[in-house]
């Protein structure tokens, strides 16, 4: 019993920490979005121009076919394992913020990128197709940048530049919504976007980039139509990873699915065990006492009175089994904090439902035998005797 307390205990905290990450939002709509890793060879598109323009073309393709409601692309797409942080500065600061990192996370994606994922847009505006080589150098930022290194002030207008002995400056025109980038259960990270065709410096040719379809059906239904329309572009670049951001999102869940779903089966092995346990003790007892039940009955007792001894002495056995294992799994389930989210080690509910399903249970493993013993026939008894 008191085993089977801990593991419950440990099982009915990691349940609820999944149930609670997956209503976590990721900052932008997953539904409906298919995405894919192009690597453009290095030996064939060897400047920057011949990589936008192949991007272009095949943006315009697929724009071009039903079903299709936007595309766009980023160089580390959300889920896929890719990421990576760029130190900067910010115009008219010696450095950021003492106290603060010089460097945060640095996305590079073309116009449409935030329209097509769905991220919202809390101030300003998002890339076009005119920030370019061309125009103004423009960054977008997200709403933890802006806490971090702005606070009430406000990050539009302002100038930040990636370097500091010849500085070029972006201006920040728009303030985005947060993206878990790393995972449902990880911390907003401070992020900033730069436009894919404002290249960080001289020399920049095409990087591998993520690109995400918006549908208007099931995302699947359209990775032929990708292929072909990649295809027609240059028939000898192949496309990878491809996948359905809903299915990026749960296979980030693998896991702590397999965490929870392991400890839950050893969890209702030890329930098994334990309520098997009380059911065979107890009715070994009553068959052990099958004379002295036999006395009772026949000097008066009612067979309620029979059954409630039985339970009595039965749920004793559960009960001091129960508290022996809340107390150990205070102590245990602060091994399970990292696992957590959402949810204290001593959550309360936790702590109460599932004691109380136990001794339910192990109540009704109890009741079996107790019926049983209420069917001896005093005279019966007596005679073995």
């Amino acid at each position: 019993m008191a085993l089977s307390i801990v593991l419950l205990v440990s099982a009915g905290l990691l349940l609820r920490s999944f149930a609670r990450i997956q209503d976590v939002q990721p900052g932008f709509a997953a539904d409906r979005l298919l995405t894919l890793r192009v690597a453009l060879p290095g030996s064939r598109y060897t400047t920057f121009a011949r990589g936008d323009a192949f991007f272009a073309d095949l943006f315009a393709g697929l724009q071009s076919r039903p079903g299709v409601r936007g595309v766009a692309a980023i160089n580390s797409l959300p889920f896929s394992g890719f990421g990576g942080s760029r130190s900067f500065q910010i115009e008219g600061r010696a450095a950021t913020r003492p106290e603060s990192a010089t460097e945060e996370q640095l996305r590079i994606v073309t116009d449409g990128y935030f329209a097509v994922m769905g991220i919202p847009l809390l101030r300003g505006r998002e890339f076009a197709a005119a920030d370019s080589l061309r125009g103004r150098r423009v960054a977008v930022v997200n709403d933890a940048f802006v806490r971090k290194h702005f606070g009430a002030a406000g990050a539009v207008g302002k100038r930040i530049s990636f370097e500091r002995s010849a500085p070029v400056w972006y201006e920040i025109v728009g303030v985005a919504g947060n993206v878990k980038h790393r995972g449902l259960d990880v911390a907003d990270r401070p992020e900033l976007y730069v436009p894919y065709r404002q290249p960080l410096f001289s020399g920049w040719t095409v990087r591998p980039m993520y690109v995400v379809v918006r549908t208007d059906g099931d995302p699947i239904d359209i990775v032929a139509t990708v292929r072909h329309e990649v295809a027609r572009v240059d028939p000898d670049q192949a496309i990878s990873d491809v996948r359905t951001m809903a299915e990026r999102i749960d296979r980030s869940l693998t896991g702590r699915r397999f965490n929870t779903t392991l400890l839950t089966l050893f969890a209702a092995l030890a329930l098994t065990l334990a309520i098997v346990g009380i059911y065979g003790l107890v009715a070994y007892s009553v068959t052990e006492r099958t004379h002295e039940i036999g006395v009772r009955i026949a000097l008066g007792a009612s067979r309620a009175d029979v059954v409630a001894m039985v339970l009595r002495q039965g749920m004793m056995l559960a009960a001091t089994g129960a508290a022996i294992g809340i107390g150990v799994s205070f102590g245990v389930v602060r091994l399970l904090s990292g696992l957590l989210f959402g949810v204290s080690p001593a959550d309360p509910a936790t702590f109460t439902a599932i004691p109380l399903l136990l001794l339910l249970v192990a109540l009704a493993a109890c009741y079996i035998p107790a019926r049983r013993a209420t069917r001896v026939d005093p005279m019966s008894a007596l005679r073995v005797q």
